[in-house]
């Protein structure tokens, strides 16, 4: 069990090293903003309690069944196979980069982008694939999100 702010992490992959974590960014051509590199850093994916989000301005949300982790895993779907999934097979727009899934599989993703969304986090509806407003605001940086996680 690890604690990142007011968020309790079980079931999370190994440790890692920064290096490790440079290494897969290498890999997929991909750059983490500094708050999410932080995050792996303490705790590589796994449970988050408590679990539950809204969407930016609105009372509607979704819920986190768990964070990927770089590595192995007990159950539950990699990082590197989720980007194989939708990263590589140019499901997701190629500036997200999926950190979580929800109970009805749909992502939480963070912003690459080298602009004022750089670290942005959003919901990916997959029900909506391929339509713009699939995309859904959800807070400014990562850290903003797991401030916002709560039990509704």
């Amino acid at each position: 069990m690890k604690r990142i702010r007011k968020c309790i992490f079980r079931n999370h992959g190994q440790d890692l090293s920064l290096e490790e974590i440079e290494r897969f960014e290498n890999e997929y051509s991909i750059k983490f903003p500094e708050e999410y590199k932080s995050f792996l850093l303490v705790s590589n994916g796994g449970e988050v309690e408590p679990s539950e989000f809204n969407f930016q301005n609105s009372s509607d949300g979704s819920d986190i069944q768990y964070f990927f982790s770089i590595g192995e895993v007990n159950g539950g779907l990699s990082m590197k196979e989720v980007f194989e999934m939708y990263i590589l097979n140019k499901r997701l727009p190629e500036y997200l980069l999926p950190l979580a899934i929800d109970s009805g599989g749909n992502l939480i993703c963070i912003s690459s982008r080298e602009d004022g969304t750089h670290g942005c986090v959003y919901f990916w509806d997959h029900e909506l694939e391929g339509i713009s407003k699939n995309i859904i605001p959800i807070t400014y940086s990562f850290n903003a999100f797991l401030d916002s996680l709560d039990t509704f």
